[in-house]
């Protein structure tokens, strides 16, 4: 499993016909393998030496953005892709979007940091502490990948689009129930319906604003639950035909269910 950059850079190599990168993609890095890199920590906490030098770990070797790219589309078993450089103005904007929505991996620091490349010398950091850290591709193929890697992979793209789907089926039905007064009025009567128009539209405007923003996602989950079904139960009964209409208009409350199950899982923070 993977989180943050490492995460974000698998996902955009498992995306189909084409791998995004910002820019031209030839930021260099030297990736190093998490276990050289806590033998590293290790060297550093016993060895005496460690207090009088500055030590820089680094892997083997320098890789562009896009050899990265590839290495890790390989690891997860897919097809060669080509590698297409995106206006960095776009990434920036995505970035920036994920400041505010809290999306996932991309967020502007993690853009700083891949503009920012990270490049040292292995040389020197072997010298210094012993350690001959493995080759990017050397790693990947002691550790292949499996179903899940790609599954991790692939579903990290997803979320922003799930979360994003929600809040948009909230604000929508939100706004269009401040003004379904007159239709309300043939079950609960001219008196009632202008309030429980407004009612019911603030209360779905306020369940895209929870989604959106990702606050509480527990009780915004179990408060989607609870209104999906209670919208199906009132259906159901003042207008039970609605299950057969062509357009389905309560029938599609059961993706709906599933959408947000599926959210649930994916807004989950370890």
């Amino acid at each position: 499993m993977a989180w943050g950059g490492t995460a974000l850079l698998r996902s955009l190599a498992s995306m189909p016909f084409a791998s995004p990168v910002p820019s031209a993609g030839r930021q260099a890095f030297q990736p190093i393998h998490v276990s050289d890199l806590c033998a590293t920590v290790l060297w550093a906490l016993e060895s005496p030496d460690a207090p009088r030098c500055v030590v820089e770990p680094c892997g083997p070797e320098a890789l562009s953005l896009r050899d990265v790219m590839a290495r890790y589309r390989g690891w997860l078993g897919l097809r060669p892709a080509p590698v297409i450089g995106t206006p960095l103005p776009l990434v920036r904007l995505a970035s920036r979007l994920g400041d505010i929505f809290g999306t996932g991996a991309l967020t502007s620091t993690s853009l700083a940091q891949i503009e920012f490349g990270n490049a040292s010398s292995p040389e020197a950091f072997t010298r210094a502490t012993g350690i001959r850290p493995r080759a990017m591709a050397d790693a990947l193929m002691q550790e292949p990948a499996g179903p899940a890697e790609l599954w991790q992979a692939r579903l990290l793209l997803l979320r922003p689009l799930v979360r994003a789907a929600l809040a948009l089926l909230w604000l929508i039905s939100g706004i269009l129930g401040l003004f379904a007064s007159e239709e309300l009025a043939r079950y609960v009567g001219p008196a009632l319906a202008p309030w429980l128009a407004a009612g019911s539209g603030a209360w779905d405007i306020l369940l895209a604003g929870l989604v959106a923003f990702s606050i509480r996602p527990r009780l915004a989950f179990w408060l989607q639950l609870l209104s999906v079904a209670g919208y199906t139960a009132a259906l159901t009964v003042t207008e039970p035909a609605l299950w057969l209409d062509l357009y389905g208009p309560v029938l599609k409350n059961i993706p709906i269910l599933a959408l947000i199950l599926v959210h649930r899982v994916l807004e989950e923070e370890r």
